[in-house]
């Protein structure tokens, strides 16, 4: 770094910077006063609903399911926040015999987006840009594959908001 920011504090050659070099003052800051200059998080708006009114929603009691994430949140965070909405915890007293509790969200929920399956990795920012691709909130809608019977909570144990962010990641 120092030789860089020394080779270009002594080039006046109208080439010293290429557009894919970052720019003088910025490596100046970085490398004078050892900071990194602030960056803002991009964040991406979207819309979960239930496939075919298949599964509950988990649209706010105003009906309101529209959500903000960072643009690299993956689907299976997304599949976790669904799961931790629609269903109850598992029960300590009656302890599952077919292991099911023991699977992931993304084993047994899947995401849609334009009728294309979302594969569990997938980031927000790739989806907006080669599936959505076009304006405004992505729509993504969330089915169950039937490999793990749901247990619908009761309204009293469904997480908070606050809750849900602290493990997901997604804003209400």
């Amino acid at each position: 770094m120092r030789i860089y920011a020394a080779l270009l504090s002594h080039s006046n050659h109208p080439l010293s910077f290429s557009p894919s070099c970052p720019s003088r003052t910025n490596i100046e800051t970085t490398h004078t006063q050892n900071q990194i200059p602030y960056k803002d998080t991009v964040k991406v708006s979207f819309v979960l609903q239930p496939y075919e009114n298949l599964l509950p929603s988990i649209a706010s009691p105003d009906g309101n399911a529209r959500l903000n994430a960072n643009r690299m949140l993956r689907a299976k965070k997304i599949m976790a926040y669904v799961a931790e909405r629609i269903e109850a915890p598992p029960d300590p007293e009656h302890p599952d015999p077919e292991g099911q509790d023991a699977l992931k969200p993304e084993e047994y929920l899947e995401l849609y987006c334009q009728g294309q399956l979302v594969d569990p990795n997938t980031t927000l920012a790739s989806l907006r840009v080669h599936v959505w691709r076009t304006g405004g909130d992505v729509v993504l809608f969330y089915k169950s594959t039937g490999r793990k019977t749901l247990r619908l909570p009761h309204p009293a144990e469904v997480p908070t908001k606050e809750e849900s962010e602290e493990h997901t990641g997604v804003v209400n």
